[in-house]
């Protein structure tokens, strides 16, 4: 089971796109940096934390083949 829950001290840490990757790969996504064209899954990312290893922004998410389901999203896109 997952940890759903939103860690604020990590979002601040980390910054949101950092947060946002290291979720995304949590999660079983893929994501993609900032003008490069390589997706990042959790088997091709860095050792360690990203927030350690990385500093770069977010150009694409990408969860369709992940354990989130579309139920408990509706509220974003609002």
């Amino acid at each position: 089971m997952f940890n759903c829950r939103f860690s604020e001290k990590d979002f601040f840490q980390q910054g949101p796109d950092v947060y946002a990757a290291s979720r995304t790969i949590e999660y079983n996504g893929r994501f993609r940096m900032n003008g490069r064209q390589k997706w990042i899954t959790r088997l091709e990312k860095p050792k360690g934390t990203l927030a350690l290893n990385l500093n770069f922004q977010l150009e694409a998410v990408d969860l369709s083949q992940s354990n989130i389901n579309i139920d408990g999203l509706d509220h974003y896109g609002r």
